[in-house]
């Protein structure tokens, strides 16, 4: 038996014209994805680190309109990518090294020398 969210129903439908759509709107805010045009860009700050802490911090700078604020993220910049974008696919890309870095812990001395993966 197959059970769909409201939410994995509402994303399939929207599919890739909201992802277009999302797209078009980077490009629209002068968002640069070429990794040639970041090095060439003059930016007043550099924030290393997309995550939650690294956004916020980019977003609070950026509310000062005359101030440039460059981010960058580690990883290869996927636009339209389903098997990010579509919250259905969540946990696709552990263990496929196009999207994770296949991190390991040290064999653990507690589980017999077993080595834990950690997905990033």
């Amino acid at each position: 038996m197959t059970v769909l969210s409201f939410r994995s129903v509402l994303w399939s439908c929207l599919g890739a014209s909201f992802l277009e759509l999302a797209h078009a709107h980077l490009e629209e805010r002068g968002i640069v994805t070429s990794p040639e045009t970041f090095a060439a860009t003059n930016f007043d700050f550099v924030v290393v680190g997309g995550g939650t802490a690294g956004l916020t911090v980019a977003a609070r700078l950026a509310e000062k309109a005359d101030w440039t604020v460059g981010v960058i993220e580690a990883g290869q910049y996927r636009p339209n990518d389903a098997t990010i974008d579509v919250p259905k696919n969540f946990g696709t890309a552990v263990g496929n090294a196009n999207y994770d870095w296949i991190y390991t812990t040290v064999p653990q001395t507690n589980l017999n020398g077993k080595q834990v993966r950690h997905p990033r």
